[in-house]
This record gives C-alpha cells, structure tokens and sequence, in this order.
C-alpha cells in the first residue's frame, strides 16, 4: 500500500508539472500578458512564404501580437489574408501600412505594422469587430519582382561587353597601344630638345612679361601727360577769355582810328590824284603890283 501511495504522488508530481509546463507555453506563445487583443485583416499580394499562424507581429519595431489566421482571400484573386491579434492599446491609425519583414537569416516572416501620421485617426473597434489593416510590398518582394528585369539589363550588358572585346576591338586597342608606345619612345628620345623648346619658351614668357610691365609705365606716363594737356587747355582758355573780355574795348577803338586814317588817306590820294602839284605846292602866289 505504501509503495502505490508513492506512485500515485509521483504520478500526481508528475501531471501538475507537466500541466505547469503547457500553461507556461501557452501563456508566453499567447503574449497577451493578460491585455485585451484587437484583430486586423490584412490582405497581402504577394507571396507569405515563411509566415506561419503564431509569427510575431511588430509595431514600429516592438512585439504587439501574433497572427492568428492565414487564407486565400476568396475576393481578390491571387490575394492572402492576414488576420493578427494585436494589444487593444497599440495605436493603430487609419493609414497605418502592414508589410512582410523577415527576421534573422532563419527565412521567418513576421508582420511589420508602420505607425501612421499624428493627424490621422486612430482606429477605434468595437468588441468582436475586425479591422482592416492596408499592405504595402515588402522590399524582398519588390527585389523578387524586379529580378527578371535585372537579369535581363544584366544579360544586355556582358553582350555588349562581348562584342567590345571581340577580336577587331582588341586588335585596334593594341593597334592604339603600339601607337602610344612609338609615340612615348619618341618623345624620349626628343627629351633635350623639349626641355631646350621649354626653356625658350619660359624665356620669350619672361620678355613677354617685361615688355607688358615697360608698355604699362609707358601708357602710365602717357595718361599723365594726357591730364596735363587737359589742364594747359583749360588754363589757356581761361586766359584767351580773360584777355578778351580786356582787350576787347582797345581793339574796339583801334579799329575805329584805323578807319579814320583810311578815310583820310583815300581823301589825300584822291586829292593826288586829281592835282598832285596843287596837293604838294599848295596855292600860287599872286605877283606884287604897285
């Protein structure tokens, strides 16, 4: 009896230990932590390989819920829906966007909730209603998508580089090689005589230079002379005024005499003219009668 008392308390030990372990499971698997759960369906167009229903899902980075639910959407084609149980207080807006990150390098989806804008309204359910949550493409998705492309520019390009090193493009580059090194060896073996032109060249440069510095100081002492015409100029016509305005009545009356004395030599000359022996011996003298 004492040996089957022991089985039934070890068995006992047992199951509440084994009930201790499932309960802890369940509660860690749940992260509920005892909060109410909203639920959102998210409809993704791409593929969800490697999400699974209990997959986190994360707000801004920070684990708010898992995902409860995964199946074909019957209304769009091609179409997964998404339904995730997440914190009654995470703040969910009206332009919050779903998109599919993989976690690690184990292949693992998570969902990955963006916060919004400030000014959009946060969405507010009523016990037992789903929300709907927008997707956006996930960049692998994206990268997947655009693979073909990029494979196909990618394939463009080695064409294009097959035919730049076909045998003609490669004959004409050691053709422009050869030419290069005949036209290095060249320029060696003119070394001297280049470094004489050079020289030459620096000195006609320097004598340039100095002929520039002369015609400078010469247009210099050109424009001084310049200026000191316009000042002569200046005082000169200063002085003509000046002289004008006091020799002006002087000349007046020069004038006026010159004119006299032409009238009285055109007078003296006419009289000359006209009896010269008269103008020169003036009147006869009367004979004395007693």
């Amino acid at each position: 009896m004492e040996v089957r008392a022991n089985y039934i308390v070890v068995g006992a030990f047992f199951l509440a230990a084994l009930a201790g372990i499932l309960f802890t499971l369940l509660w860690l698997m749940s992260d509920t932590t005892g909060t109410v759960m909203d639920e959102y369906d998210i409809s993704f167009k791409e593929s969800v390989t490697g999400l699974s229903v209990g997959n986190a899902v994360l707000f801004s980075g920070i684990r708010v819920g898992t995902v409860s639910r995964i199946k074909i959407s019957e209304e769009e084609p091609g179409a997964v829906v998404v339904r995730v149980s997440v914190s009654a207080d995470t703040p969910v807006r009206a332009d919050s966007v779903a998109s599919l990150t993989l976690q690690g390098i184990t292949g693992v989806s998570v969902v990955s909730i963006t916060g919004g804008t400030r000014g959009s309204p946060l969405i507010d359910l009523k016990p037992g209603e789903v929300g709907t949550i927008r997707s956006k493409t996930s960049p692998l998705a994206a990268l997947m998508k655009d693979a073909p492309g990029v494979a196909a520019r990618i394939d463009r390009v080695l064409l294009n580089l097959e035919e730049l090193t076909n045998r003609e493009n490669r004959e004409a580059v050691s053709r422009i090689l050869a030419n290069a090194a005949t036209v290095s060896d060249a320029v060696a073996s003119r070394s001297e005589a280049l470094q004489n032109t050079l020289g030459n060249v620096e000195t006609a440069v320097d004598r340039f230079n100095s002929v520039m510095d002369q015609a400078s100081s010469t247009l210099g002492r050109y424009n001084d002379v310049g200026k000191n015409l316009e000042l002569l100029s200046a005082t000169l016509n200063q002085e003509i005024g000046a002289l004008s305005r006091e020799a002006f009545p002087q000349v007046r009356q020069l004038v006026s005499e010159l004119r006299g004395l032409t009238h009285t030599l055109n007078r003296i000359g006419q009289q000359l003219e006209s009896d010269p022996r008269h103008f020169l011996l003036g009147d006869p003298v009367k004979e004395y009668t007693p």
